[in-house]
């Protein structure tokens, strides 16, 4: 008689915990992340994002260090401020050189470049949780590592990833972006 209460004891609360690894890392309904890399032309700036320009011929007009502010806009000495979020670097660029085209320079001559992106972050079963610095072509693992590696209740086999507030199923090659949240969960058991 014990042996078979066991079976509807512990047996369904087997089931729950099998099941609620799976509910617990939150990534049943969430799609694949796609691989894109953040150091390519689709990359689409954002506050925190740090950026030198080269302005050839009027070095007055050239900073090495523009920040990305908090409100999507970059500070520029005489051109005053331009929309940096939402934009691509080729079209950062163009919208600086058609600024300086305004009666600053006559034909402008513009160079700008990433000096640093966004940070990202680790959050769950992590040694470290946190913000940590973006380098270009990071993955989930490289990520995980930053964050001092897992710990002894990581559920290593699928990670959580939100990128523009929309979660996605994430693999230990998952290439990850700025600005993106890496959730290790726990496991169950």
């Amino acid at each position: 008689m014990r042996s078979f209460l066991s079976l509807f004891i512990v047996a369904p609360l087997v089931c729950v915990a099998v099941a609620g690894c799976q509910s617990v890392a939150g990534l049943d309904s969430a799609q694949p992340l796609e691989s894109s890399a953040a150091d390519g032309a689709a990359y689409r700036l954002g506050p925190g994002d740090h950026l030198a320009l080269i302005v050839f011929g009027a070095p007055e007009l050239s900073a090495t260090d523009i920040n990305v502010a908090a409100d999507g806009t970059i500070a520029l000495s005489l051109a005053g401020t331009l929309k940096a979020t939402g934009l691509t670097l080729n079209e950062l660029t163009d919208a600086v050189r058609d600024r300086l085209k305004e009666g600053f320079v006559h034909d402008p001559r513009v160079s700008m470049q990433i000096l640093s992106y966004r940070p990202f972050y680790v959050l769950g079963e992590v040694k470290t949780p946190g913000e940590y610095p973006y380098i270009p072509g990071m993955t989930v693992t490289t990520a995980v590592a930053r964050a001092g590696g897992f710990t002894f209740r990581a559920y290593e086999d699928e990670f959580g990833v939100t990128r523009n507030g929309v979660k996605y199923r994430a693999t230990e090659t998952s290439k990850l972006q700025p600005d993106d949240v890496v959730v290790v969960p726990a496991r169950i058991f």
